[in-house]
């Protein structure tokens, strides 16, 4: 699999940058990014018009995995989640507002100031029974800022869409995807600039391997192209996306997306790797107007932050 841009601010780089602006004395301003997918995915067997099921394969193992972090630096160490089994990782949540936030909530939350990210997994990809959802997986990260912080969050899951198998015959397949996709970045009129910036983004690549070799390899981007190894039918939506603020006073605006692509490709028999990567994150640095408490509040934050990443 190619290898997963990641346009991540790197907390250490920010650090010096906002321990020389010092804390504010008040809340008054907002740092806000949010990036959310939700995607949706079937495989159709060509030759026989039907859905991919159990009964073409001679073997199959599912390799699921998922995983959500938050790291708010004012709260200190990081809240992460995991499974090797489940795309539906547990919320991973740091902040005051954490506690009114629900499991598997992907909607924007209006307040507070807080770190989380999460994942949700519903469907199957393949199964032996007739009219089987589609798999669906989610992915969020959101930061909201109203005082000087740091934070990063990312989110990343593989539905019942990672696996082994093997096929005992040739097999034309297409993949038929649907999602809907939103994000936004905002820092008020107040922010200083550098260091405060806002950023999330999102990716989602389907890879095929046979041994270590790639065979087809798709990331829809709403535009023609965007595969090797097959045949893209068509491509109406944009699942490489993000969004970033570096001036004050500016604001994205809610920037949704919802659209559907398909592709295709020949399988010879044989035994192959089959892998969804559904990644999103989002990063945010916040510095008001400087205010009284000076530079030794946020140098003792600053340390205890250093102290913490070397436990993790």
């Amino acid at each position: 699999m190619r290898k997963t841009k990641r346009n991540i601010i790197r907390l250490s780089a920010l650090s010096a940058a906002v321990l020389a602006l010092g804390l504010t004395g008040k809340v008054h301003a907002d740092a806000y990014t949010f990036s959310w997918g939700d995607v949706s995915l079937s495989v159709f067997n060509i030759d026989q018009n039907r859905l991919v099921d159990v009964n073409d394969f001679s073997s199959i193992v599912a390799q699921n995995t998922s995983s959500t972090r938050a790291d708010l630096l004012s709260v200190g160490g990081i809240d992460t989640n995991s499974s090797l089994i489940s795309a539906d990782s547990p919320l991973s949540c740091q902040g005051g507002a954490c506690g009114g936030i629900g499991e598997n909530f992907f909607g924007q939350v209006a307040a507070g100031h807080f770190a989380r990210s999460d994942t949700g997994a519903s469907g199957a990809l393949i199964t032996g029974l007739a009219n089987t959802p589609p798999a669906n997986v989610d992915v969020l990260s959101e930061i909201r800022l109203s005082n000087n912080d740091l934070a990063q969050t990312d989110a990343q899951a593989s539905n019942n869409t990672g696996f082994t198998f093997t096929l005992p015959q040739g097999i034309n397949v297409r993949f038929d995807l649907s999602a809907d996709t939103f994000t936004q970045s905002l820092l008020t009129a107040d922010a200083i600039v550098p260091p405060s910036i806002v950023g999330s983004n999102h990716t989602w690549e389907m890879t095929l391997l046979q041994g270590s070799t790639t065979i087809f390899n798709w990331s829809p981007d709403g535009q023609a192209g965007g595969i090797t190894g097959g045949t893209e039918i068509s491509d109406g939506i944009d699942l490489t996306f993000g969004s970033t603020v570096s001036t004050p006073g500016a604001d994205t605006g809610l920037l949704a997306n919802s659209g559907t692509a398909q592709a295709s490709v020949f399988l010879p028999a044989g035994s192959y790797t089959f892998r969804v990567a559904q990644f999103t994150s989002a990063n945010a640095a916040f510095v008001p107007e400087p205010g009284i408490l000076g530079l030794m509040g946020l140098g003792f934050l600053m340390l205890g932050f250093s102290r913490n990443r070397k436990k993790a």
